[in-house]
């Protein structure tokens, strides 16, 4: 949404000649774009193509993350690829090609960011303009241990921030194996591990802040969200293969060899201006329990929001796997699921922990998968191949998605859509597992693998019901 403008949406993408806006670059295999929208009837208002700021024939934009100051100012987190090098055999949809998963050129892909303005032409009297203040790239070092090649950078999104003396920052946070200006101090490790960097907003000019996040192991950053109530707070997300903060599983669940080397587990991290951080909690998702041996598992964070002294945290946990609260084990409900948490925003206490989805697969949106209502109750949103909001065909694909938008209740985390036809279970804080209705869950009973709510079979209700008034029957007594 742009601030100033609040009937205007601003969407980024990427563009080939000839696509969505007019007179790009024939030149240019690629480049970024960014336009902005009349919310009431999306109508087209402004739009503008994005370059590289040095070689823009060969190093080409993929912008990810946008987010406004309030006011007029939009700011773009993009991948920039270092060649044009066509990348082939990687499992595209020549159809519907999504730019931000699987990059069409580049051998490798650093950042640039971004800052442009909403206003008129003329003042306030020329047609709508959208203009480009400033963009900065932030190049990747080749990797010392293999010739030639150039570690990769993930973009998680960024925030923009006035600390305590009123100076408005911008801080873009994301992950790299690699080396180099604004990607944080790097150990010996090769390993992957998150960053965050802070820029002037005003300049775009790297104010010599950044930090590396994670362990000895491979660490992501997938998300980043502010807390517009503290000047100095922000909240980072992502998944970790080390141990990164207070983790929420049981130490029984972890040491019995139920958890596998490998395993990805998701985070949330309260951070600073400073670059220092408050508190980290950590969840464990463990694997379908009749695997043995266990398998790695494999869940994380990619979106939070703030709201009052709450943060909420939302993701993805793949593969069967189950998230984890205390020793509390989420069932899973098929597949990939989506997990959202709720925690005190001061002290990193864990509300509650949510696990819903359907026997198909679900996955948040990468960046904005969860905000926070007008009511105050957590949205989030996602696509699913399965049975979330409407029956789909038998026989259909598998693989063709649907959106889906919801909501859950903030003290609880059960949905409150009553058209919701996946599952969902709830847990935290040593209370009994809950399904959509705020009941204690049931599992399924195997013979009746159609139970949506895991209902006991009729067959197995008690025969003889002594409270039974004359004029009731039973569902069904045995002959």
């Amino acid at each position: 949404m742009l601030g100033g403008n609040t009937n205007l949406l601003v969407m980024v993408g990427s563009t080939e000649p000839g696509g969505f806006l007019p007179g790009v670059d024939s030149s240019i295999p690629l480049s970024g774009m960014a336009a902005a929208i009349d919310k009431s009837d999306l109508s087209f208002s402004a739009g503008v193509t994005l370059t590289a700021r040095s070689s823009p024939q060969v190093r080409l934009l993929y912008p990810v993350s946008v987010v406004s100051d309030g006011n007029n100012g939009i700011y773009i987190a993009a991948l920039t690829s270092i060649d044009a090098t066509l990348n082939t055999g990687l499992g595209r949809d020549p159809d519907f090609p999504n730019w931000q998963v699987i990059q069409k050129y580049g051998k490798s892909l650093d950042m640039t960011v971004l800052k442009l303005t909403y206003g008129q032409e003329d003042d306030s009297q020329g047609d709508a303009v959208l203009q480009e203040i400033w963009k900065e790239e932030f190049p990747v070092q080749f990797d010392p241990n293999q010739v030639g090649v150039v570690p990769r950078v993930y973009i998680g999104g960024l925030v923009v921030k006035r600390d305590s003396n009123g100076k408005e920052l911008v801080i873009v946070a994301g992950s790299t194996r690699g080396r180099g200006r604004a990607y944080g101090d790097v150990d010996e490790n090769d390993d992957e591990d998150g960053f965050v960097t802070i820029l002037d907003a005003n300049s775009g000019f790297y104010t010599g802040s950044s930090t590396r996040e994670g362990t000895d192991e491979d660490d992501v950053v997938g998300g980043i969200c502010d807390d517009p109530s503290d000047p100095d707070a922000f909240y980072i997300v992502g998944a970790t293969e080390g141990l990164m903060g207070s983790q929420q599983a049981a130490p029984s669940l972890i040491e019995n060899g139920q958890m596998s080397s490998g395993s990805l587990q998701p985070f949330v991290r309260k951070a600073s201006i400073g670059l220092g951080s408050s508190w980290t909690v950590q969840w464990a998702a463990l694997p379908p329990r009749e695997t043995s041996p266990p398998p790695p598992s494999f869940s994380y964070a990619t979106s939070c929001s703030v709201s009052g002294d709450t943060i909420y945290v939302a993701g993805t946990v793949h593969g069967g796997a189950s998230m984890v609260q205390g020793d509390t084990q989420l069932p899973s409900q098929g597949g990939n699921d989506v997990w959202i948490a709720s925690l005190d925003k001061n002290s990193g206490q864990v509300h509650w922990l949510t696990q819903l989805g359907s026997a198909g697969d679900e996955q948040l949106a990468s960046h904005g998968g969860i905000v926070v209502n007008k009511q105050g109750n957590p949205l989030i949103l996602g696509d699913t191949t399965g049975n979330m909001f409407r029956s789909r065909i038998p026989g259909g694909s598998d693989t063709t998605t649907d959106m889906f938008a919801m909501s859950l209740d903030a003290n609880t985390g059960n949905p409150l859509d009553n058209n919701f036809l996946g599952r969902s279970a709830s847990g935290g804080d040593g209370r009994p597992i809950l399904d959509n209705f705020g009941d204690e869950f049931v599992e399924p009973a195997e013979e009746q693998p159609d139970d949506n709510f895991g209902n006991e079979p009729p067959e197995e209700q008690p025969e003889e019901q002594p409270d039974q008034q004359p004029d009731q029957q039973p569902d069904e007594q045995p002959d």
